[in-house]
């Protein structure tokens, strides 16, 4: 381990339209940061923790839940994408699932196919044997269908994207096939830090025409002066093979064509159906706090500070942080509330200082001193977030109390060190400064989504297990309909397979809990 490099990681999405012609290797470890998103402030440079290696669990949720309830269709429900891992292979472990396989639906506003940025910590080809390497496979949200494929725990990949998309759309290809090999590059000393190749084919002439880099062998090594990824054209004899992947990109429409044929998911399938609320639409996290003025400039501020000041190791700490931050607003809004009845003047420094006092001991009385960060400038850090929310409006304080404060990734990430503390939960990427594409939608499509998402489930042979992802701590769900959509895709299930109350399981890691993350505080 202590011989890891360190690379630049990205917790955010990669673009996918601009990297289309890579869609194929998305799949598997491709060349994803080729055209990234330059604006994410979301960097971070691996580092090994002692929280990092806590694997101890890690399966046992899906294990313990999977046999429990047999006869009915699982869904496990999860914050982070990169989270459905553990419920994957406990799944197969306990023979929900074959080991190896598996055809994986995929439905989401996002392809989630970018490459693993470290390669030695996986079990490369093979299935994982323990806790510990599946963990080490949860480095991304966005790279965890790439290490199920490479594993053989699936040999079919199905993308389908939502019609809001319109740079997809602009592609004018609704259905996209190819195949992938994957395998080790011949002739390089055991133990090389990157040994993966990968040759694409084409599997008909409009995906040819599409992806201009088809029929080709590739091999991927680390461009060392940009800490990034790059690559070169190897002959195929060159390639080991270890695994053949089928790569379809499906648009809505052309999957509900698709759904009512034969011979597209037949019942000798085994179908891993994943679907993310943010197929419903994806908007910027920050916009609450845009819409009553506050800049990035400001709420970089904020985050730089409570980065700071508050270093929670799991999701019990960072919602307990969570409630205080919203709790010490709270007090301040009434502050601010009566002096402006009586029109007396606030002594910032004064009701500084008693905030302060009252937060440390909030912090105590829930025995959560030690989980404060170890900075020097701890209690500076402290006043002077205390400074600026007086300084804020009442509309700014109850946007910023929405917005809240959540850990920038789930403890439950490999690279996770509780060093990074918190963030406002504002999300990763900004109007004007990203390439995601954003759309909030409205009522009458959401109701839209749902019947073309049940169309396309009626028609699909029962799934062995199902698994949600919520994508609200990275910014990616509409919050405001955060409960009609989680709803409506349970209500679809329910109402199309063998599903009950009692076969959903709700993560221990998701944001707000059961109820989620805009219902946090009621």
């Amino acid at each position: 381990m202590s011989g890891l490099r360190k690379l630049k990681l990205f917790q955010c999405r990669t673009n996918h339209f601009l990297l289309l012609a890579f869609i194929v290797w998305t799949s598997v470890f491709l060349i994803f940061w080729r055209a990234r998103d330059a604006t994410s402030n979301a960097m971070l440079v691996h580092k090994r923790c002692k929280e990092c290696m806590n694997t101890t669990g890690v399966l046992r949720a899906a294990s313990k839940h999977s046999t429990e309830y047999r006869g009915l269709t699982p869904i496990y429900i999860v914050e982070e994408h990169h989270e459905v891992l553990p419920y994957w292979f406990g799944s197969a472990q306990k023979g929900l699932i074959p080991k190896t396989n598996n055809v994986l639906l995929h439905i989401d506003g996002h392809i989630d196919g970018a490459p693993p940025p470290i390669f030695e910590i996986l079990p490369l080809f093979r299935q994982p044997v323990s806790s510990a390497e599946v963990k080490a496979m949860m480095q991304q949200n966005d790279v965890f269908i790439a290490g199920a494929a490479q594993s053989g725990l699936i040999s079919r990949f199905i993308w389908v994207w939502p019609p809001w998309d319109k740079n997809l759309t602009a592609i004018n290809n609704d259905h996209i096939q190819a195949t992938v090999e994957m395998g080790l590059v011949k002739g390089l000393p055991q133990g090389h830090a990157y040994p993966v190749c990968f040759c694409l084919i084409a599997s008909e002439p409009s995906t040819a025409s599409t992806l201009s880099l088809m029929n080709k062998c590739i091999h991927i090594t680390e461009n060392v002066r940009e800490l990034d990824w790059s690559e070169s054209e190897i002959p195929k004899s060159k390639c080991d093979i270890k695994r053949t992947l089928s790569v379809e990109v499906v648009n809505e429409n052309k999957a509900l064509e698709l759904s009512k044929s034969d011979n597209w998911l037949t019942e000798n399938d085994n179908i891993i159906l994943d679907i993310d609320e943010d197929y419903y639409g994806c908007e910027p996290a920050i916009q609450p706090l845009y819409d009553v003025g506050i800049t990035d400039k400001k709420s970089d501020s904020m985050t730089y500070l409570v980065g700071k000041i508050f270093c929670p190791v799991d999701i019990n700490q960072e919602r307990q942080f969570d409630t205080i931050f919203y709790d010490l607003i709270q007090q301040i809004k009434t502050i601010k509330s009566y002096s402006q009845r009586r029109n007396l003047e606030i002594s910032k420094e004064n009701e500084s200082k008693a905030l302060f006092t009252a937060l440390k001991d909030k912090v105590k009385s829930n025995n959560l001193e030690q989980y404060l960060c170890k900075d020097k400038s701890l209690g500076r850090a402290i006043i002077v977030l205390i400074k600026y929310l007086f300084s804020a409006t009442q509309f700014q304080l109850s946007a910023i109390s929405k917005v809240g404060l959540c850990l920038s990734v789930s403890s439950k990430t490999f690279q996770f060190n509780p060093a990074d503390g918190m963030r406002l939960c504002d999300g990763f990427n900004r109007p004007n400064r990203t390439m995601v594409f954003f759309h909030t939608p409205d009522l009458p499509e959401i109701n839209l989504r749902t019947a073309n998402l049940e169309g396309i489930l009626r028609s699909t042979p029962t799934p062995a297990i199902v698994t949600i992802c919520r994508s609200v701590r990275d910014g990616y769900s509409p919050l405001k309909y955060f409960e009609k959509i989680e709803s409506d895709i349970l209500k679809t299930l329910k109402n199309t397979y063998n599903i009950n109350h009692d076969s959903i399981h709700y993560d221990d890691g998701l944001l707000g809990g059961k109820a989620g993350l805009p219902s946090r505080h009621l």
